[in-house]
């Protein structure tokens, strides 16, 4: 029954995701508006996968923390170089996007943020899934109890044990 639930909450979860991009596909990419529109929507589709994986993994029984080390050694990092090329491939320039162009050819980077340009969109997925990836499933719902047995699956779903688990160790 595990299984059949979640295919269902993955093709749910395809769904959304399918329909937020069809939506992100009915804006115009020339536009500086409908660019950032872009942006915005296919990153929450990315942000959206991350968080059904993480509602899978954990089977609805734990409360999702999001992980500062999580977000400053991985998100941080990524938003910063994503967002650094989606600024620059705006279809129309301004302060900012003149600046980071100006920037990247005295770093000698302005090939490579040429490149990746057209992947814009692509980068802002990653960056919503890394986004939902920062969180995880180890703080309990209030419905669990300390006698509620927890097996090696779901213990491996989190970071460090929970109390109960270090009481039953000792």
């Amino acid at each position: 029954m595990y299984g059949i639930r979640r295919g269902l909450v993955g093709l749910t979860a395809a769904a959304v995701t399918g329909t937020l991009v069809w939506v992100a596909a009915q804006l115009d990419p020339t536009a500086t508006g409908g660019y950032w529109s872009i942006v915005g929507i296919v990153g929450g589709a990315g942000l959206a996968l991350a968080l059904v994986a993480l509602y899978v993994r954990a089977d609805g029984r734990r409360l999702p923390r999001l992980r500062l080390g999580a977000l400053l050694t991985g998100v941080l990092p990524a938003l910063v170089a994503a967002g650094w090329i989606i600024v620059a491939a705006q279809p129309h320039g301004n302060w900012f996007r003149s600046h980071v162009l100006g920037w990247s050819s005295d770093a000698g980077i302005r090939g490579v943020v040429d490149d990746l340009g057209p992947y814009a969109f692509v980068l802002a997925v990653g960056v919503g899934l890394l986004v939902g990836l920062s969180f995880d499933r180890s703080m309990p719902l209030a419905t669990d109890t300390a006698g509620t047995d927890t097996d090696a699956t779901e213990r491996a779903d989190t970071v460090e044990p929970l109390p109960v688990d270090r009481a039953r160790v000792a």
